[in-house]
C-alpha cells in the first residue's frame, strides 16, 4: 500500500473494532462545511499581552474561513512583524519569514542557540481540544488518537534507546514509530479531503489556528522577557539568548508546557545556516 492508504487501513480497522459499526456504514459519510467563523473554534485559554500580539489575535477572531474552490475567497491570512522576525498565520501551521543568514555560537561562549518542538504537537491539540469529525463517534476517534500517537512516541524512544545494544530490534521499533507516523499524519491530512471519511474542515481549522497561537503565545512571552526569536516553523521555534537568561528559557517554556499540556523536545546548535523557513543546515551542539 502507498503511505496514505496504510494510515487510512489502520484508522479505519481501529474504528471498526471500537465502534462495532460495520465499515460499510461509515466508510462514505462526512460533514460538509462552507463557512466557518473563527471565533466559534478558538481555545479561550489563549491571552496576549503586548499592542501587537493582541492586535492580531483579535483580527483572527473576527474572520471567517470560507471552504470554497474560488481562490480569492477561500484566501486567509496574517502576518505579524515583531523585533524583527516576521510572523506568517495561515490555514496551516506558523511559518516566519526567514531570510538568507548565518548564525552561530561557537564563537560566542555567552550565547545559546536553541530549538524547542512540541511533541507530536498535532495529535496532542485534538486531544487536548477534542476535535473530532461531527459525524462520527468522538470517544472513539479521540481514542483512536490517543492510542496512535502513544504508540508512536514509546515506539520512537524505545528505538533510540536500543540503537546500539540491540541494532534489528531498533530497527523493527523504528519502522513501527514511523507505521504509526503515517496514522496520525493521515488522520490530520484526511479532515480536509472531501473524498475520505473523516472529512469535517472545521477540524483542521481548529487544530492549526489555535496551535499557531499557542506558540505565538509561548513566542510573545520569550521576547518580552528578553529571549529573541529568530524562526517558526509549524511545531517549534529556534531562539538566540544570552546564557544568563537560560533559568528564565526553562521557566516560561514550563510554564507554557503545563498551561496548555504539552511537552517540548530541544535541540542546541552550534550553527543554523538558512535560506529560507524550510531549507536550512541546523549544525547541533557537539558536532565540532
Amino acid at each position: 500500500m502507498s503511505r496514505s492508504s496504510i494510515g487510512k487501513a489502520l484508522v479505519t480497522k481501529y474504528y471498526n473494532m471500537l465502534t462495532g459499526i460495520a465499515i460499510k456504514d461509515f466508510i462514505n459519510t462526512k460533514t460538509n462545511r462552507f463557512v466557518i467563523r473563527v471565533a466559534s473554534i478558538i481555545d479561550r485559554r489563549i491571552k496576549f499581552k503586548t499592542p501587537e500580539f493582541n492586535k492580531l489575535y483579535k483580527d483572527i477572531v473576527s474572520s471567517t474561513i470560507y471552504i470554497s474552490k474560488d481562490d480569492d475567497k477561500s484566501s486567509w491570512g496574517f502576518t505579524l512583524l515583531y523585533n524583527g522576525t516576521k510572523y506568517i498565520v495561515a490555514k496551516g501551521g506558523l511559518h516566519s519569514k526567514d531570510d538568507p543568514r548565518v548564525f552561530e555560537v561557537l564563537t560566542k561562549p555567552n550565547m545559546l542557540m536553541r530549538d524547542a518542538d512540541v511533541t507530536s504537537f498535532y495529535p496532542k491539540n485534538i486531544l487536548n481540544l477534542r476535535i473530532s469529525p461531527k459525524h462520527l463517534i468522538a470517544k472513539a476517534f479521540l481514542t483512536i488518537v490517543d492510542y496512535v500517537m502513544t504508540a508512536r512516541v514509546k515506539a520512537k524512544h524505545e528505538f533510540t534507546a536500543i540503537a546500539k545494544s540491540n541494532p534489528k530490534m531498533s530497527a523493527m521499533l523504528k519502522k513501527k514509530a514511523e507505521i504509526y507516523k503515517i496514522a496520525i499524519n493521515r488522520m490530520y491530512g484526511a479532515f480536509k479531503d472531501a473524498f475520505d471519511y473523516l472529512y469535517d474542515p472545521e477540524c483542521t481549522y481548529k487544530t492549526t489556528i489555535n496551535g499557531q497561537l499557542y506558540l505565538l503565545m509561548l513566542v510573545e512571552e520569550l521576547e518580552i522577557n528578553g529571549i529573541h526569536v529568530i524562526s517558526a516553523n509549524t511545531d517549534g521555534i529556534v531562539a538566540l539568548f544570552d546564557k544568563s537568561l537560560e533559568s528564565e528559557y526553562k521557566r516560561i517554556c514550563s510554564e507554557w508546557e503545563k498551561s496548555l499540556d504539552f511537552e517540548l523536545e530541544y535541540t542546541d546548535y552550534e550553527k543554523y545556516i538558512r535560506f529560507n523557513v524550510n531549507n536550512y543546515i541546523a549544525i547541533k551542539k557537539g558536532f565540532y
